[in-house]
């Protein structure tokens, strides 16, 4: 009789489990399946994330910003004025303890009256007004600038508002007549596309262009602002600027600031969306506009950007 070798095994040996290693393999293939199962899930059905609201923290930010632009102006106005000092400064180009208004004016032969609606002193207006008499004139905005009268900040502060006509004798004498094509002198404040269009290297395109913007902005108060048309290159502005003229630059569209909504604010060339966003915000916890000078007060409105925007801008 053989005896069985205990160091001998055969393959069914192998294969065969006790009830304890059959429940653990039990277990461990079902965290295998259950494994599995959240893999599969994770892969073909993905969990979108939500997006994250920042309109409340914006909005915290907004009122932060106008609140310090308002304790800012509130600190400048309690400054002690300069004794004996009549044209003491505030900060922003007007004279303290006078009345001021803005308005488009013409500076050449303005009565006194009106520069005294301006902000100017009587010294000031004798000043302009003995310049005047020896024949003196102010041909463009910079003549007004050198008055020695008047004040750099002053200056900053009117100089949206001064409009000099141009002269009919600044028309070219020769026409530029590029591939036969017939040009004439445009009125860029009335102009429509087909009278653009008939100016050397402007097409139907740009002409387009050119009208679409001066819509949107609500009139040109200046031939410069032509230039920033986009796709009208300098080089072409170089050769039609001469044949431009604006005789009337004071009839704008103006906007309500009391009055205005965020999206029409927003939609003007000028104005940003964060922009239009804090005007409207600052209306709303301060109040009414007593002047379009005010928004000098409102965050991220600074000088640069008042100066272009201020003669599309009223208070009512």
């Amino acid at each position: 009789m053989k005896t069985k070798n205990p160091f001998r095994h055969t393959w069914k040996d192998y294969f065969s489990f006790s009830n304890r290693e059959r429940k653990g393999l039990l277990v461990l293939f079902s965290l295998f399946g259950i494994e599995a199962m959240i893999l599969f899930y994770l892969h073909f059905s993905p969990v979108k994330n939500s997006p994250v609201d920042f309109s409340q923290f914006e909005k915290e930010v907004v009122v932060f910003l106008a609140a310090s632009a308002n304790a800012q102006a509130q600190e400048n106005q309690a400054l002690p004025e300069t004794p004996g000092d009549s044209i003491q400064n505030t900060g922003s180009g007007i004279p303290s303890g006078k009345k001021t208004e803005l308005f488009a004016f013409d500076p050449n032969n303005l009565p006194a009256d009106d520069w005294k609606r301006l902000g100017f002193t009587e010294k000031q207006i004798l000043s302009i007004k003995k310049y005047e008499g020896k024949g003196g004139t102010f041909r463009s905005k910079e003549d007004v600038k050198k008055m020695y009268a008047i004040r750099e900040d002053e200056y900053k502060r009117l100089e949206p508002f001064i409009v000099i006509p141009e002269k009919k004798t600044d028309r070219p004498k020769k026409n530029f007549r590029p591939n036969g094509k017939k040009t004439l002198v445009v009125d860029v404040g009335v102009a429509d596309s087909t009278e653009f269009e008939k100016l050397p290297l402007i097409g139907y395109y740009l002409a387009s262009k050119i009208c679409h913007y001066r819509e949107m902005l609500g009139g040109f108060y200046s031939i410069a602002q032509v230039q920033e048309v986009r796709g009208l290159s300098d080089s072409v502005f170089q050769v039609i600027r001469p044949l431009l003229v604006l005789t009337d630059s004071t009839n704008l569209r103006r906007m309500n600031i009391n009055r205005v909504e965020y999206a029409e604010l927003n939609r003007h060339p000028y104005i940003s969306g964060s922009v239009a966003r804090v005007i409207v915000n600052y209306r709303d916890q301060h109040g009414s506009f007593h002047s379009p000078e005010d928004l000098r007060k409102v965050a991220l409105v600074n000088d640069e950007l008042y100066r272009k925007i201020a003669p599309y801008l009223k208070a009512e």
